[in-house]
């Protein structure tokens, strides 16, 4: 296992931390090569980097980044990436009934309280057949919706 060490100065408690496991973009980079995907959103997606994942797979498909700012938006749209910018815990996704292949949901949902808001919203756009990756701190889960 490779650890990478925390910057000097940093407000981290932690002396060694391994990134590349703390985010579960190896499993993500797992699971996305066996799943069709033509339509994805990532919730929280920060700079892009679980959706740069799934571009690498499928280059054609539309690509949907979730956040709740504007901070990473010329970030994301150089990568092809579109910006949405949305409160998860009260907005509507603007997408119809059943039409995402994929949702994203990594080192988000943890930081919400209206988890049966945003459960509604996940399980209401996405297809059935489809997939939700939801990343917490030491778990993840992949869903296929029916």
């Amino acid at each position: 296992m490779i650890f990478k060490k925390v910057i000097p100065g940093s407000t981290s408690r932690l002396t060694i931390v391994d990134h590349s496991e703390t985010y579960g973009r190896h499993l993500l980079d797992k699971i996305i090569r066996n799943i069709k995907v033509e339509k994805c959103v990532d919730l929280g997606c920060g700079g892009g980097s679980d959706l740069t994942i799934v571009k690498k797979y499928y280059p054609e498909a539309e690509l949907f980044g979730v956040d709740f700012g504007l901070w990473n938006s010329d970030i994301l749209q150089s990568l092809g990436i579109k910006p949405l910018v949305l409160n998860i815990e009260s907005d509507k996704l603007p997408f119809e009934n059943e039409s995402v292949d994929f949702i994203i949901a990594n080192q988000v949902l943890e930081h919400t309280k209206e988890i049966f808001w945003i459960n509604h919203e996940i399980f209401r756009c996405l297809k059935v057949g489809g997939v939700f990756f939801m990343g917490v701190p030491k778990s993840y889960l992949f869903i296929i919706g029916f």
